[in-house]
This record gives C-alpha cells, structure tokens and sequence, in this order.
C-alpha cells in the first residue's frame, strides 16, 4: 500500500487556507527542541486520560521552567522577540 502523507506546505498550496499558512510560520519560528517536546507530548496523550494528561503537561512545563532542556528552547522565542523590539524602534 502506498500512502501519502501531505506536508503543510503541499496542503497550503492546494487550499490557499490562511490558517494553514500561518501554523507554517509559527512551526519555523519555534525551537526545535520544543517542536520535539511537543510531537511527543501529542503523540503520548493520545494513549492517556485528561488527567494522565495535564500532570505530563504540568511535569514537562516545570522541568523546561527549571532550564533541564537545551538552551534552544529559550534562545528562539527571545531572538524574535528582540528582533520585533528592533524593528518597531526603527519606524
């Protein structure tokens, strides 16, 4: 069986969604260390109750709040946010 599996990108194209491609934006946007985190958060949930859920979910946020994760996960976020700062004070 072949099956094909559509990126964003190819879905964008074909339907011209705004919402498409502005969740192509924001996924180039953040790290790739909290792209990794999240896939595995969803990819987990499915199998888990809401409770099983929200503790994964409170455990994963307290650990990157501690800094346990690579660098990354706040370098990005903050290089944009620096970036906005920069270009409002230009105009």
């Amino acid at each position: 069986m072949n099956t094909h599996f559509c990126t964003f990108e190819e879905e964008a194209d074909k339907n011209k969604d705004d919402w498409i491609s502005w969740t192509i934006k924001t996924l180039k946007k953040a790290s790739p260390t909290s792209l990794k985190i999240s896939l595995r958060s969803i990819r987990t949930g499915r199998l888990q109750g809401v409770g099983q859920c929200l503790i994964r979910e409170y455990r994963m946020s307290c650990t990157v709040i501690r800094g346990k994760v690579c660098r990354d996960f706040f370098e990005v976020p903050i290089y944009y946010f620096i970036r906005s700062i920069k270009r409002l004070q230009s105009i």
